[in-house]
């Protein structure tokens, strides 16, 4: 055969390809050529190329710049196209049990859509190649029950084959974030290495750089922003600023610890079935005060209240729990009080408030203060448990004495008896009750 590339047409009658056999060519030195067969079907084409000097001509786009350049390709058919001038991303949304709760956007840091899939069958899959601009994008997830996405679904994003970011959640909402190309997305901290909270994976300040501790005494009101707390990333939700009540019956707080009309923070259980939300403070100088403390109030309302906790992490590095309280505590605010005086250093605290199973676990903090242990007991000189070392009056006082009247030694400020009544009266004691309704001038008795 003169070189040359030739084409290969293979055919079987019947319609199930060649059942193992093949075609081999060998050139005059014995040496394989190619292999040849069908597979399955009833027809198959080849090309094979012999001689040195033969070539087959394989057709496509060479220009490796091109969208759809194609490495295999020897010869370019003018199918080049440019179309995108960023990345290709495929996105793979794949729903399992109850995918028409579930939903999701994505878009671009100008907030314009790229994609986006509401109330998509069960046990369904849908993709879609994008073109991408470099950018940061950010996919916002929503269940309409609030339970999150079942076991199993999820949007994932890849690149060339490589995932670049998967998203699913937990709760009511979520999100998650992606770059491509050359673009990176913001991740908010201190990027100040010489601060005290600095951090190394921040890429974008934001404002929160701390070179020294918060001074003490210090309190956080809520009433404009969270003081010197700042939200958890890491948990399942987050506390919200709120006034008034937390539009849900018989759970949470109707206003704050206070005036009643005034801002305090508090859990949305409603959707958000066992997640937990934190809330760390910055470091604390209690160096100031000889007998340091925490005191806030906390509301703990609802038939399915979780659990509130306190946890202090000082000097030693190590966070311990302070302080819990679970269940339902009443339709009040509860003042609680903490002895930081056994830990060292400077401290941090986070409070991390759980929901239990259903919308009534809406839990409530307010007035959160860093100051002197406060003592509680009886502040009045005259009573007789004056308590010379407290610090608040507790409304304790009680002045021992006679409290009943007639008696010789009477005594109308006390409130507790004491069993010293007596009287020089040697007969009886009568009591006379005159009760009076209408003209009661005109009436009389001796």
């Amino acid at each position: 055969l003169p070189d040359d590339c030739y084409t290969i047409d293979m055919a079987d009658s019947f319609g199930d390809g060649w059942n193992g056999n093949d075609l081999t060519i060998t050139d005059a030195s014995g040496n394989n050529v190619g292999t040849f067969t069908i597979a399955s079907g009833s027809a198959g084409q080849d090309q094979v190329a012999i001689g040195a000097s033969a070539i087959c001509i394989v057709n496509g786009c060479t220009d490796p710049a091109a969208d759809n350049y194609d490495p295999a390709a020897n010869t370019d058919d003018g199918s080049c196209t440019y179309a995108c001038a960023g990345t290709f991303a495929t996105f793979t949304y794949t729903t399992t049990s109850w995918g028409t709760e579930q939903s999701f956007a994505v878009t671009s840091s100008a907030g314009d859509t790229v994609w986006s899939v509401s109330g998509q069958a069960t046990n369904a899959v849908s993709d879609t190649t994008v073109c991408l601009v470099d950018d940061c994008f950010t996919i916002d997830m929503a269940d309409s029950f609030g339970d999150g996405w079942s076991s199993g679904s999820s949007l994932d994003v890849t690149v060339g084959g490589v995932s670049i970011a998967n998203g699913t959640i937990s709760a009511s909402s979520g999100q998650a974030t992606f770059a491509t190309g050359s673009a990176s997305c913001p991740v908010f901290g201190c990027t100040d290495p010489a601060a005290l909270n600095y951090d190394a994976a921040a890429n974008t300040d934001d404002g929160s750089c701390l070179f020294s501790c918060a001074a003490t005494p210090v309190c956080a009101d809520f009433e404009l922003d969270l003081g010197i707390f700042s939200q958890d990333a890491s948990d399942g939700m987050d506390w919200v600023v709120n006034t008034g009540s937390t539009g849900s019956t018989g759970t949470g707080p109707s206003g704050d610890n206070t005036s009643g009309s005034g801002s305090y923070l508090y859990i949305e259980a409603s959707g958000n079935s066992y997640l937990s939300a934190g809330l760390t403070s910055q470091c604390i100088d209690l160096s100031t005060l000889s007998s340091p403390a925490v005191a806030f109030y906390y509301h703990m309302f609802g038939a399915g209240m979780g659990t509130l906790e306190l946890f202090v992490t000082d000097a030693s590095g190590v966070s311990t729990l302070a302080w819990s309280q679970f269940g339902d505590m009443g339709d009040v605010w509860n003042l609680a009080q903490v002895d930081l005086s056994g830990y060292s250093g400077d401290v941090t605290l986070q409070f991390v408030g759980s929901t239990f199973g259903d919308f009534t676990s809406d839990m409530a903090i307010d007035d959160v203060c860093l100051q002197e242990f406060a003592v509680t007991g009886c502040m009045d000189a005259s009573a007789d448990n004056y308590d010379a070392s407290a610090t608040v009056d507790d409304g304790s006082c009680l002045w021992y004495g006679c409290t009943t009247p007639g008696y010789d030694n009477y005594d109308p400020i006390a409130t507790v008896d004491d069993g010293s009544c007596f009287t020089s009266c040697t007969d009886n004691f009568a009591t006379f009750t005159y009760t009076t309704t209408s003209w009661g001038t005109e009436q009389s008795f001796a």
